[in-house]
Order: C-alpha cells, then structure tokens, then sequence
C-alpha cells in the first residue's frame, strides 16, 4: 500500500460509540481528508481514497460530512483553529 494510502495504526472506529467517539472519527475523517488533499490535490482526491485510508465505506464518510465540499471547507476550518488560538493569546499577553 502506497505511503499516501497508509491506514490510521489504530482505527477510530473499533468497538467505539457514543458522542466523543462521533467526534473522534469526524475529526479523523477531516485529517485524513487534510492529508490526502495536501499530497494528491483536492480535485485527484475522491471520497473513495479517503474512505480508502481510513478503512472504511464511503457512505460511512457521508455520515460524517454531506459532500467533498463540505470535507474541504472543514480541513480548512480545522487549521484555522490553532492560528485562532494564538491570536487569542496574544491579546490575552497585550500584544
């Protein structure tokens, strides 16, 4: 299996349930979608490779987000938290 390909080690979605394992598995959805997309590009990425990556079903996939689109723009939300955060400290430090 190519390195781009490679499964998660452990799968978020063994023997897990409940509202933080939903979130655990939505989060490991957009991840991998990050990383397919920065590797392969957004429009040679198909629902079906991150399914692929993650060892799961794509319809497994529309549980989680409705369309592509949506999986982009949720990547995209997911690296702007951190930079929120530091931007909240450093007002917080009076910079």
């Amino acid at each position: 299996m190519p390195a781009d390909r490679k499964r998660p080690s452990v799968s978020p979605w063994r023997a897990r349930q409940g509202a933080a394992a939903r979130t655990l598995k939505r989060d490991a959805v957009i991840q991998t979608a990050a990383r397919a997309f920065n590797q392969r590009g957004f429009h040679k990425t198909s629902l079906d490779d991150v399914a692929r990556m993650l060892g799961v079903t794509k319809p497994t996939l529309y549980y989680y987000v409705r369309n592509k689109d949506e999986l982009l723009f949720e990547c995209f939300r997911t690296g702007l938290k951190p930079i929120r955060a530091a931007v909240k400290a450093s007002r917080a430090a009076g910079r």
